[in-house]
């Protein structure tokens, strides 16, 4: 929605709803991996993060130059979250009684 936004076709609410959907499939996520006693701290300020750097965006103007601006950003920000998940996600397999696959290896 934020590429759509860009290019005037989607607005900032459209965006936020996005942003909101994605906030809560992280507390699912997170609520998921404190159940089975795996720490989530790591990943508690990513959606702050991600909403600072959403509002920046937003507050430009829409244009493919101000999405090109905060683009960069907000990919850091999903793959940190997806490299954090990624980790954890051997930990949760293991406390679930999921079949266990090899452990991950860091993400470079």
């Amino acid at each position: 929605s934020l590429r759509l936004w860009s290019y005037h076709q989607a607005t900032p609410e459209q965006v936020s709803d996005c942003y909101m959907q994605f906030g809560v499939e992280f507390n699912v996520i997170v609520r998921a991996f404190e159940g089975y006693d795996i720490p989530t701290s790591d990943m508690h300020a990513m959606p702050a993060r991600l909403r600072t750097t959403l509002e920046d965006c937003l507050g430009e103007d829409p244009s493919p130059n101000a999405l090109d601006q905060y683009m960069p950003e907000v990919r850091q920000l999903l793959y940190e979250l997806l490299q954090g998940l990624r980790l954890k996600q051997h930990a949760w397999r293991n406390a679930s009684g999921r079949p266990s696959m090899a452990p991950p290896s860091r993400i470079e």
